[in-house]
């Protein structure tokens, strides 16, 4: 299992246009740990994922914009979200824009 963390939510430091919802994810494990999320957790609700319908790699030298993947996966109820992978802190994140997401509905 990858990170267990509290949830909160924050700016993202290197996009305006999200904001990061700390959340706890079930990986599959292959040549790399945590290559590709199976399953993610907010409030004890857990997300089953379908498909992983795209994945991309950010890294750029400058401090500001830290390594991370992205992963926009489709759950099991057949919505969409994208998550975020922090390498050096180990730590994923729902990435949201303000209120145009209902988790819940």
């Amino acid at each position: 299992m990858c990170q267990t963390t509290n949830y909160q939510v924050r700016m993202s430091l290197n996009t305006k246009r999200f904001e990061e919802i700390t959340i706890r994810v079930e990986c599959y494990s292959g040549y790399k740990a945590d290559e590709s999320p199976r399953y993610f957790y907010l409030n004890n609700i857990r997300f089953e994922i379908k498909k992983i319908n795209d994945r991309w790699h950010q890294a750029d030298p400058d401090p500001g914009f830290p390594l991370a993947d992205y992963f926009k996966v489709s759950t099991k109820d057949n919505k969409q979200y994208i998550l975020k992978h922090y390498h050096q802190s180990d730590s994923w994140y729902l990435c949201i824009k303000g209120e145009s997401i209902n988790l819940f509905s």
